[in-house]
């Protein structure tokens, strides 16, 4: 029986990289995008996965997604939560609105999700949970500028170390993948590939990754080693 992955921002930057890649293992899909037709539907051609259309600063949106995506394999055995994007802006710029939509996206969906699809994975004693947060935050005294996006990262940051507390005995692993500068080409001395990102989500998702869980692991080159 294939397993079978449940991937947000699917179609997003970090999203096509990690979907070509679970495909290669032999995953099953259910992609998850808020508006990106033809680029979606090629993808899901693809990969052979699904598409689900779904808006995730809406919590109640998350959770009818999670049950619709259970509903297409009869399960999910990984979720991979990469939706939402990056708003870069000082902190006295941003609006309290723009403050809410960022933690809806990245924060309380992640929650929605969670909550929602791990139970079952519980019951199965093996599951994968995947989320994202950026590269060195866990070190930083303060951040200026995209105060509002690390906020919420911080959010999706405590609640990933707490699902991973919670079912460390259930065989359920939670963990997070800290992009630095991932550029859509090759990469290079001061950018990652989106790729690079893929072979990390890959592992955690795999057999080999299950000894793994409550992890950050920096995918940033010279960003993640640089000092405070």
């Amino acid at each position: 029986m294939r397993p079978v992955a449940l991937i947000t921002g699917a179609t997003g930057h970090l999203g096509p990289a990690i979907a070509r890649a679970l495909a290669a293992d032999g995953w099953d899909l259910v992609l998850v995008h808020r508006s990106s037709g033809d680029r979606a539907s090629d993808l899901a051609r693809e990969t052979g996965g699904v598409l689900e259309v779904a808006d995730l600063s809406d919590v109640a949106a998350a959770r009818a997604l999670a049950d619709r995506a259970r509903g297409h394999h009869g399960r999910i055995d990984a979720l991979v939560h990469a939706a939402g994007g990056f708003r870069d802006e000082p902190v006295m710029d941003a609006a309290v609105e723009e403050w809410r939509a960022d933690f809806a996206v990245h924060a309380e969906s992640f929650h929605a999700l969670v909550t929602r699809l791990a139970p079952a994975m519980r019951m199965e004693r093996r599951g994968r949970i995947v989320a994202f947060v950026m590269a060195g935050m866990e070190r930083w005294p303060a951040y200026r500028s995209s105060t509002a996006h690390a906020v919420a990262k911080a959010a999706t940051l405590m609640m990933a170390r707490a699902f991973a507390a919670e079912m460390a005995s259930d065989g359920v692993t939670v963990n997070l993948v800290a992009p630095g500068r991932v550029h859509g080409g090759e990469g290079g001395p001061k950018f990652e590939r989106p790729s690079d990102v893929a072979g990390v989500v890959r592992f955690l998702l795999s057999d080999a990754g299950g000894s793994v869980t409550g992890a950050i692991v920096p995918v940033a080159g010279a960003l993640g080693m640089s000092p405070l």
